[in-house]
């Protein structure tokens, strides 16, 4: 069973709630929003996770690309995406996908730097 969700935290929640159980479930993740402050600076428009038994099987970057038509229809003429400055698998989706470099922002918080991609929808 493959399950994909995009929307907010509620839409997968609920999800993740059908799948208990089943262990054989591909659960990936695409929360989506315009965001805040925090998130234009930190997260971006598009977050995507993947089960880790199920990463490397290019579930991630159909998400990201699949999920672009959609922002178009809100009116978005491009999206920010982020990733760890250490995440080499996000950063090979971004740049997949069409993600432009943009530069890192450093979230001291947490102590991590992360890299920030434009792609042109």
């Amino acid at each position: 069973m493959r399950i994909w969700t995009a929307g907010g935290d509620g839409t997968f929640n609920e999800a993740l709630t059908g799948a208990q159980g089943c262990s054989l479930a591909a659960v990936g993740c695409l929360p989506f929003g315009s965001g805040n402050d925090f998130l234009r600076t930190y997260g971006g428009h598009i977050g995507y996770s993947v089960r880790p038994s199920e990463r490397r099987k290019g579930y991630a970057s159909w998400m990201l690309k699949n999920v672009q038509p959609y922002c178009k229809s809100l009116g978005l003429s491009e999206i920010l995406v982020c990733c760890l400055d250490t995440n080499e698998g996000s950063r090979r989706t971004i740049l997949k996908n069409g993600g432009r470099f943009d530069g890192t922002a450093y979230h001291a918080d947490e102590n991590e730097t992360l890299e920030r991609y434009w792609i042109t929808l």
